[in-house]
């Protein structure tokens, strides 16, 4: 199945998912009706049951709440209290739910990794990975926070050095990176062995560099450039990463072989690269036979699936969506 995060002219926002060949697309969000809700990463079960999200009742308001929804009704069950700083990051094979929580006073807040079963119980601080000072953050805290798949490890950039430091459980931040670069977006490859990362030498409007390296920090390799504040996304077998690219007056997406480094375009996406409307970070079915990608040209946002066996391109959401925005898409 597929999930995403829409936003229709005059409707607000809604979590949607449909199956994934496109059919049966719904909201699962319905209940929630105030039209300036926003919703954030939503990421399905591993049973493919239910739905968590990230839910801000107002878009106005620092408030953020976990919220789950069965993928057959929209009985939203809400796992933490409406006043707080939560934000879900990802739901472990094991069940557990893993989110962060931001704990905020006048001139300083502490961010700390939480887990919780998935009906909301035993919660739990594993780690607190951030503390804010009057003016600025202390040398020991840490941002761009991503959680392996299985859950037992933390990767994370200091506010110190820039560089990548890895948590393992009952073990101090161990730094993996020590060139000079400035680390940006980190990925988890799906058996926990890679990471990829972006980063820049000297500041750069438009662009930045893709590395991977081990989970240990060795073997560090350069693989291509990508679009500055951009995701990527590893196929379930490690063997490519999904990036986008910027040609002349469009986007592409493209895949990059881990062996060999080479690059294979998937799709050239036709809009204004100066409008800010950006493609969304492509994903992977999880049998990797499919990318799901989105484009914008006007009026509406379009979701596709292309095919990496037969290269055909097939479109899931068209205009008779009427979305005007799509973020947040996961597969599950």
């Amino acid at each position: 199945m597929i999930t995403f995060v829409g936003g229709k002219t005059g409707m607000g926002w809604q979590i949607y998912i449909l199956n994934d060949d496109g059919s049966n697309i719904r909201t699962l969000t319905e209940n929630i009706q105030q039209k300036t809700a926003m919703f954030f990463t939503p990421i399905g079960s591993k049973d493919g049951k239910y739905v968590v999200f990230t839910l801000k009742d107002d878009i106005h308001s620092s408030n953020r709440r976990i919220c789950t929804v069965p993928v057959d009704d929209d009985k939203v069950r809400y796992l933490t209290p409406p006043e707080g700083a939560v934000y879900a990051l990802r739901w472990l094979p094991s069940g557990f739910i893993v989110y962060n929580e931001q704990v905020i006073r006048p001139y300083e807040s502490d961010g700390y990794i939480c887990t919780m079963n998935s009906d909301g119980e035993e919660k739990r601080r594993i780690f607190h990975y951030s503390m804010y000072r009057k003016l600025t953050f202390t040398k020991d805290s840490y941002q761009n926070i991503s959680i392996s798949m299985d859950g037992t490890k933390i990767a994370m950039t200091s506010w110190r050095d820039d560089q990548i430091y890895v948590v393992r459980a009952g073990m101090p931040p161990l730094q993996i990176t020590q060139e000079k670069l400035k680390i940006k977006n980190i990925a988890w490859s799906p058996d926990d062995s890679m990471i990829a990362f972006s980063a820049v030498r000297s500041p750069s409007p438009k662009f930045e560099n893709l590395f991977v390296a081990n989970n240990d920090g060795t073997k560090i390799k350069p693989v291509c450039r990508v679009i500055a504040e951009t995701d990527f996304a590893f196929s379930s077998d490690n063997q490519y990463i999904a990036i986008v690219n910027q040609g002349k007056r469009e986007y592409i997406i493209e895949i990059i072989n881990m062996k060999n480094s080479e690059k294979r375009k998937i799709s050239n996406i036709k809009i204004n690269p100066e409008s800010g409307n950006k493609p969304n970070c492509p994903i992977w079915s999880n049998d990797n036979r499919y990318i799901i990608y989105t484009t914008f040209m006007e009026p509406y946002m379009h979701l596709y699936r292309f095919n990496v066996e037969t290269n055909q391109h097939e479109l899931l959401v068209g205009d008779d969506g009427g979305l005007r925005d799509i973020s947040y898409i996961s597969s599950f």
